[in-house]
């Protein structure tokens, strides 16, 4: 007997496709009505009675769970195929709850719905459609990721959490939950990882996802029954005991918190390559050390200078005493300082694009740079080193050849002698140029007169010494070549709106603030 297909589609090039795959790959006699929306499906569906039902989701009038939902509610056996391009649990869920047949994804394979209609055809499972081939990996599917949204905090309310577990089939009965982050030393064994926590007991365990080179499990208990889960992970014929690495979350007393147990398994697990010995981290490894260093009392500005100025040792140098700092307590997790390392080379390259004019295309990608899942600190710390040693003696010169070289050599002896009286006059000899004809060139490429440009960056300096409580604002004037007093005070005062004393009293407020 001919078997009749109902396709419904609001796209006519996925609707065709459907149709044309059909006609191709189903050997059985087929006779195929087509609809452009869901009212139109459903009118069809009405008058038709087809033997099965092929839908896309989102549609105008009437969506595809819309239309299923008026079908079932007259008709619980005819199967039912919908098609989205959205891989969310919650389509997935109601169309579980619906007696969906099978559940595809854009863009379509089409083994896999040719697979689909032939096994309602070839099967004769068109009157038992709860007992289709694909209804329980659909469940499992949806699960999943019910899982993944709860660990990434994107369900909060308890009544969502119920909704969803009801419909799903999950039956959840323990009151504490403790997330596991499950990872190995390299990095790698995806596979091997992915078997042995499968082979955990499905009583201990509520479920698992993979997250990026790890396995997250939730544990169906307190911290004790996750420790003996990750005994028993340890015991994994599949893997090396001593390549298994396990961070373990607090305890949460319900399912919508289990994102910040998630959170703290992965921060405990950081602070393995402090511990060859060790395979299990909690949050005991996180109360131990504390992190007080913030990226406010990073000073790239003064990086900048070294990056512009001075020589590779001293920055060298800068280097072991950013390290010395954000290391102020003896084992930060390693996330902590990569991310810190992370800020360092981010904002000194936008300090040089946007003060120095050098192309952002010539900076590596600093997220790359630190890419790797088990960086030790002196790995970091030498790849930081490189990076800006590489801007120094690479990208700087580049971009300032490149941009203009008589603009570059103007710039850094106005670095270089930032303590003297530097005038257009000076460069303009050094350059072997009239200094009309040089204040002319440096104010078109610039945009900015030679002279603002050197009061500018004797502001930075200024700013930077008046910090410095046991300098006299005289000697502070003086440091910057200034030989009137009166001229330094008018010049700070005219770029600032306010006076040096003015400025310096707002920075000891604000110290006292700090302090306070």
């Amino acid at each position: 007997m001919p078997c009749t297909i109902l396709v419904v589609d609001d796209e006519p090039p996925i609707r065709k496709g459907v149709i044309a795959i059909i006609n191709k790959e189903i050997p059985s006699p087929t006779i195929i009505a087509e609809a452009s929306n869901g009212l139109e499906g459903y009118t069809l569906y009405q008058s038709l009675k087809p033997d099965l039902i092929i839908s896309d989701i989102v549609m105008p009038k009437l969506t595809g769970l819309e239309l299923l939902q008026r079908i079932r509610e007259e008709d619980k056996e005819t199967p039912v195929i919908l098609i989205s391009g959205y891989d969310e649990f919650s389509y997935a869920k109601q169309a579980i709850a619906l007696h969906v047949t099978n559940y595809i994804l854009k863009p379509i394979s089409r083994t896999e719905l040719v697979t689909s209609i032939a096994s309602v055809i070839q099967e004769k499972r068109l009157a038992s459609p709860a007992a289709t081939v694909d209804i329980d990996a659909l469940r499992s599917e949806a699960q999943t990721l019910f899982l993944q949204h709860l660990l990434s905090g994107n369900i909060e309310t308890m009544e969502e959490v119920e909704d969803t577990m009801t419909n799903l089939w999950l039956d959840v009965r323990p009151s504490s939950f403790t997330v596991l982050t499950v990872s190995t030393r390299s990095g790698q064994e995806g596979q091997a990882l992915a078997n042995a926590v499968k082979a955990l007991p499905s009583a201990q365990v509520l479920g698992s996802v993979s997250y990026q080179n790890s396995q997250v499990v939730v544990v169906n208990g307190r911290q004790a029954e996750a420790r003996a889960v990750a005994a028993m992970v340890l015991r994994s014929d599949s893997l090396e005991p001593a390549s298994i690495l396990v961070g373990i979350g607090t305890t949460v007393d319900h399912l919508r918190a289990i994102s910040s147990s998630f959170q703290q398994s992965g921060a405990a697990l950081s602070y393995f390559p402090y511990y060859p010995d060790r395979s299990i981290f909690d949050q005991r490894d996180i109360d131990a050390l504390p992190v007080t260093i913030s990226t406010a009392q990073i000073d790239t500005a003064a990086l900048k200078d070294v990056l512009l100025i001075e020589d590779d040792e001293q920055l060298k140098q800068w280097v072991a005493d950013f390290f010395d700092l954000i290391m102020d307590r003896r084992k930060p997790p390693l996330s902590y300082i990569k991310g810190m390392c992370i800020f360092l080379l981010s904002d000194i390259q936008k300090q040089l694009v946007s003060g120095h004019h050098i192309k952002e295309i010539y900076f590596k990608d600093t997220q790359t740079l630190l890419k790797g899942h088990a960086l030790t600190v002196e790995e970091m710390r030498w790849r930081v080193t490189e990076t800006l040693l590489e801007i120094k003696h690479t990208v700087i010169p580049r971009s300032w050849v490149e941009n203009d070289r008589t603009i570059h050599m103007a710039k850094r002896h106005v670095q270089q002698h930032i303590g003297s009286i530097v005038s257009a006059v000076d460069i303009a000899e050094r350059l072997g140029m009239s200094a009309t004809y040089f204040s002319t060139y440096f104010r078109t490429k610039t945009g900015e007169t030679f002279s603002n440009y050197v009061n500018s960056k004797k502001n930075e300096y200024a700013k930077k010494l008046l910090a410095d409580f046991e300098l006299s604002i005289e000697e502070v004037s003086q440091a910057l070549g200034y030989t009137d007093y009166r001229s330094f005070h008018r010049v700070f005062k005219k770029m600032n709106a306010m006076t040096p004393s003015d400025y310096r009293r707002r920075i000891r407020e604000q110290c006292s603030i700090t302090t306070e």
